[in-house]
């Protein structure tokens, strides 16, 4: 629990500053984007909802690791937000097409 604590304080510490950033990028006119696995539950943390809900340019795109050439025994399901029409329409057809059953998205693949 303690280990996850620390996780959880680093992730929002990140995640703080990348807005910060993502603001001054978006103000002087560029594009940003954020991808996280697509079923994670920081998605549903209230500082990752108040900042993409505060944002409506926002877009999101979900795609799959294997089909874009990532070779793992597992899925590896992404969901990126971004700001960028370009990154939408490269992964917005590369989800799962694969004929073999994957794994979980859970485990040593999944640690950093």
């Amino acid at each position: 629990m303690k280990r996850l604590a620390l996780q959880l304080r680093e992730s929002k510490r990140l995640f703080k500053s990348f807005t910060r950033r993502a603001e001054l990028v978006l103000k002087l006119g560029g594009t940003v984007s954020f991808e996280w696995p697509r079923h994670s539950t920081s998605w549903k943390r209230q500082d990752v909802a108040a900042f993409f809900h505060s944002h409506s340019g926002f877009m999101d795109v979900e795609f799959d690791g294997c089909a874009v050439g990532l070779r793992s025994t597992i899925k590896k399901p992404w969901r990126v937000k971004t700001t960028s029409k370009r990154i939408v329409d490269a992964f917005k057809d590369k989800t799962c097409s694969c004929e073999h059953p994957h794994e979980r998205c859970e485990g040593t693949e999944t640690t950093s």
